[in-house]
């Protein structure tokens, strides 16, 4: 799902990966969401600006992803090697989408195997509200059930209808649930978790944590500085100022206390979130 170091794994993937026995199809691009979303026909706005950008038709670049999905299959057959993708928009998809991914791997010989990194729902929405913030928005009770409301987690289907989903279409012996908590990840990174969880044996020396939540005192600084400009941020200029004020922040108040939610911020939303907590705990085990 989106946010569980999402950003960090795409990116070192890309980049970083050595270990001869895998190759990391991206697409030609670092996150692999938006190539995925056309491979299975569904249009975004992002896959339609990167249409445009290429001069392309959305059948024109889904044909490219195609592409560029056989020749990453084409390059791991010839090493020998396991193929990793990396896309957390697929967490969002209908269960007609899986199917289709998962008929178009068997087309090509791929045997799958889903591995699925979970953040707590209140984390998660903590860190959604630490990302509003980064684009400039204001933090309001409004904008936290916006947020949650927009990424579909607080309408059916809720997380467990979502891996249930994936359970259902890859198959329960095919998929591997990782809850995002410092305390079950290898070194407590999602990063080193997901080499060792596929057994490489060379893990990247050095891991860029990409677009990391702010601690409290941050998040309160970005949040007044947000108030008082009184609108989201604009343009390029305003975007490369915010990294360098991000950045800023992330100096002066590093580690802990870090942005926490009390359970009277989500109002009505509480009943499916807890809901949604006990569930994952009866039918999946997550605690």
């Amino acid at each position: 799902m989106p946010k569980p170091g999402t950003s960090s794994l795409h990116e070192v993937l890309y980049y970083g990966l050595s270990d001869s026995r895998y190759v990391y199809c991206g697409f030609g691009e670092i996150n692999g969401s938006y190539a995925l979303n056309a491979l299975v026909g569904l249009d975004t706005y992002i896959s339609s600006v990167r249409c445009t950008g290429l001069g392309l038709s959305a059948d024109g670049y889904r044909h490219r992803i195609l592409r560029r999905f056989r020749r990453s299959i084409s390059s791991a057959r010839a090493r020998g090697a396991d193929l990793i993708v990396s896309a957390e928009l697929c967490f969002g998809w209908p269960a007609q989408c899986h199917q289709q991914l998962r008929e178009l791997a068997i087309s090509h010989g791929l045997d799958l195997r889903v591995i699925a990194y979970l953040r707590p729902p209140l984390d998660w929405m903590a860190s959604a509200l630490s990302q509003a913030l980064k684009l400039g928005k204001a933090a309001d009770h409004s904008i936290l059930k916006q947020l949650y409301s927009g990424h579909g987690l607080a309408r059916k289907p809720g997380m467990v209808e979502r891996l249930e989903v994936l359970a259902d279409v890859y198959g329960h012996e095919a998929l591997v649930l990782r809850p995002f908590l410092r305390q079950s990840l290898e070194e407590g990174c999602v990063v080193r978790d997901f080499c060792a969880l596929v057994g490489m044996s060379r893990s990247p020396r050095r891991i860029h944590h990409h677009n990391q939540s702010l601690s409290l005192p941050g998040s309160q600084c970005l949040h007044r500085r947000n108030q008082a400009l009184g609108r989201p941020l604009r343009g390029p200029r305003e975007l490369l100022s915010r990294d360098g004020l991000i950045d800023r922040l992330q100096r002066l108040f590093p580690g802990p206390p870090s942005l926490r939610l009390h359970s009277a911020v989500l109002g009505d939303l509480a009943p499916f979130v807890y809901e949604q907590l006990d569930q994952l705990q009866r039918h999946f085990g997550l605690e």
